[in-house]
């Protein structure tokens, strides 16, 4: 039996930071750190081991473009969304965030979430000062133009197997007669 698999190794991400305290310069080693905290407190001491790789930092802006293992994605994801400070500074609506979906989690009212109505106003209220910040109609020809305009190398992604690769990887499941 021949079993092929074909999974994207990394995922990448277009981070950027925002902070209420107008603008205050942010390195890329407190940015790393901010995303390894945000990741410790979500998922403990397993989750600051998992491999987090700033590709490319803009300290201007508070942008990078990130890479993590596929399997860590949603891990990251999830620490970055629900993480609500940098360095002590509250970063636009986390607190908010945080508060209406923790809501509609223990939620028993039928349907489920109903009684979260105020928070989840609150919630959407807060974005509606963060245009930029909460952009509901991204999409996936945005992340290609911001990895244009930071000007990425070819070499500091690496880039995903073509399916011939992936075909000359074939995995071959043992004869269980062999393994005798």
């Amino acid at each position: 039996m021949r079993i092929r698999v074909i999974m994207a190794e990394y995922y990448y991400l277009d981070v950027s930071i925002e902070i209420e305290e107008g603008k205050r310069e942010i390195s890329a080693v407190y940015f790393k750190n901010h995303i390894i905290q945000a990741l410790k407190t979500l998922f403990g001491e397993v989750g600051a081991s998992i491999n987090v790789d700033i590709l490319k930092y803009q300290s201007a802006t508070k942008r990078a473009i990130l890479r993590c293992p596929s399997d860590s994605y949603v891990k990251l994801l999830s620490s970055l969304t629900l993480s609500s400070s940098f360095n002590g500074i509250a970063c636009p609506c986390g607190v908010e965030f945080r508060e209406a979906f923790t809501c509609f989690y223990y939620s028993k009212a039928e349907p489920k979430g109903s009684d979260c109505f105020d928070a989840f106003k609150v919630m959407h209220e807060c974005m509606a000062k963060y245009p930029t910040l909460y952009n509901k109609e991204e999409k996936a020809e945005d992340i290609e133009d911001a990895l244009a305009d930071m000007s990425l190398d070819d070499t500091d992604m690496k880039q995903p197997e073509t399916e011939e690769a992936c075909a000359e990887k074939e995995v071959q499941s043992p004869d269980p007669s062999e393994s005798r």
